[in-house]
């Protein structure tokens, strides 16, 4: 279904330029150097926590950085560190105590507290390990890293799962090449999670494998993908997911550039070219679902053989973001009261199809009509005088559709015209699951759902 006929009037506004861009926050008053430890963010809690290193543990709140005020596990520098969605908790695994002994342990952070998990298995200890969720399975992904031996054979291609109890090594007929300081992160759009850069040290004299290579891990077998422009080879970058945007983003790493890239499920682009937190390598980025937002902490810069330390905090947002906000309230059908919703990680961005899900249909419903309107609700209308008593309509159908059903849901796709004028604009839309055995009308209401179109 296309949005077009309803926003024919605005399509000769004048266009608003916007796009995600870089934003340095206001020093701390005690600045954390970023190199070292981990940064991990509870997506859902809003908080960054900053580790180890030599910079002691910090917690980032909004827009300022105070000291962590809990206990917090033993050092942990060069460490694995992502954020488990399944569970609501912060993963760490491995990485190098204060003497550069190598870990095998694994800690979970709640956003208050930190606890050890114990698991009969584990990858063995390592660092500069990549790890990611993969959120449509529910397990942490680990792969490959190094330990203190000879190279090549102390660099790692093994790939783990983590399943909340224990880790399991998982053993595909394709992998990707052994390697360390690569970095992964889910894709919400391609599905899996995704493998990019990386080092294979070479034998003395060294002569290292930079690669530039991308990976997808579907939960059985890495597959190597071919995109048209991918980012130049690097070491240590890091890239997180995006998920209100549906893109994987990836910054810094030494031997790259500073440019930001996105991946959108099929390929790489440059999302950012300037300003830009400026390049570094083996710093700390997570992504914050509360504010929306990337988050970039501290890291390396060579320049002319001298390190650098940094200790800046960057933010990586859109000014006009899509959302999906529920109003209003259905009425009980065979099957329950129908739910109206966003698909996940589906939402109204500009030039993107949007992804509609009603839910709690009956059983041998043939689907459900959508409607869809650009004037907030002067409802709501009852629908008792055509034969649906204790149902409303909540805004004008001035756009109706109709969605078979899959199972007990249906979905409705919304294409949104690439037309940036229509940012900042809202399109509310309502559900009416076709259920003859309810009431005379032989249809039952969901709840409302306002679409506030945005622009990447």
């Amino acid at each position: 279904m296309q949005l077009a006929p309803l926003v024919s009037f605005v399509l000769a506004a004048a266009p608003v330029a916007a796009q995600a861009s870089w934003s340095l926050l206001p020093p701390p008053v005690a600045t954390p150097s970023g190199y070292g430890g981990a940064l991990g963010v509870h997506e859902n809690l809003g908080k960054a926590i900053l580790l180890w290193g030599s910079f002691g543990q910090w917690v980032l709140t909004g827009n300022t950085w105070s000291p962590y005020p809990g206990a917090v596990p033993p050092v942990h520098n060069n460490t694995a560190i992502a954020f488990d969605a399944a569970r609501n908790e912060l993963l760490v695994f491995g990485g190098q105590d204060s003497g550069s002994l190598l870990l095998n342990d694994t800690w979970r952070w709640n956003g208050t507290q930190w606890a050890q998990a114990q698991s009969a298995t584990a990858p063995g200890g390592r660092f500069h390990a990549a790890m990611a969720f993969d959120r449509a399975r529910g397990v942490m992904v680990l792969f490959g890293g190094r330990t203190n031996g000879t190279v090549p054979t102390s660099i790692f291609g093994d790939t783990w799962e983590w399943n909340g109890v224990a880790w399991q090594q998982r053993f595909p007929a394709t992998s990707p090449q052994p390697r360390h300081s690569s970095t992964m992160a889910f894709d919400p759009v391609g599905g899996g999670v995704l493998l990019y850069g990386g080092v294979l040290p070479g034998a003395s004299p060294s002569v290292p494998t930079l690669f530039a290579d991308t990976w997808r891990w579907n939960g059985t077998t890495w597959s190597q993908l071919q995109p048209m422009t991918p980012p130049p080879g690097r070491i240590g970058p890091r890239m997180t997911t995006d998920l209100r945007r549906q893109r994987i983003v990836l910054f810094g790493g030494d031997g790259g550039d500073s440019f930001t890239w996105e991946w959108d499920g099929s390929g790489w682009h440059v999302a950012a070219y300037q300003p830009t937190p400026g390049q570094r390598y083996y710093f700390g980025m997570g992504y914050d679902d509360v504010s929306r937002r990337v988050i970039v902490h501290g890291g390396l810069l060579t320049i002319s053989s001298t390190l650098y330390f940094l200790t800046d905090t960057w933010t990586y947002r859109t000014p006009l973001p899509a959302d999906a906000v529920a109003f209003g309230a259905g009425c009980a059908g065979s099957a329950g009261v129908p739910q109206l919703a966003n698909a996940p990680y589906s939402l109204p961005w500009i030039g993107d199809t949007v992804r509609s899900v009603v839910s709690e249909l009956a059983v041998g419903s043939p689907g459900a009509f959508f409607v869809a309107s650009l004037v907030p609700s002067f409802l709501p209308m009852s629908l008792a005088p055509i034969g649906a008593p204790g149902c409303d309509l909540l805004l004008p159908p001035d756009l109706i559709g109709f969605a078979q059903a899959n199972g007990s849901r249906a979905e409705w796709p919304l294409a949104i015209p690439a037309t940036v004028a229509l940012a900042g604009i809202s399109v509310f839309q309502q559900a009416f699951p076709v259920d003859p055995a309810v009431n005379p009308l032989g249809l039952v209401a969901s709840n409302g759902l306002r679409l506030v179109l945005g622009i990447r």
